[in-house]
């Protein structure tokens, strides 16, 4: 899933975790 928008999916919050998310 390339979801880079701004949906809070529980991949996403994982993800963002590890690095943030730059497209917020």
């Amino acid at each position: 899933d390339e979801n880079h928008g701004c949906e809070e999916s529980p991949q996403n919050l994982a993800l963002r975790d590890i690095e943030p998310d730059p497209f917020e």
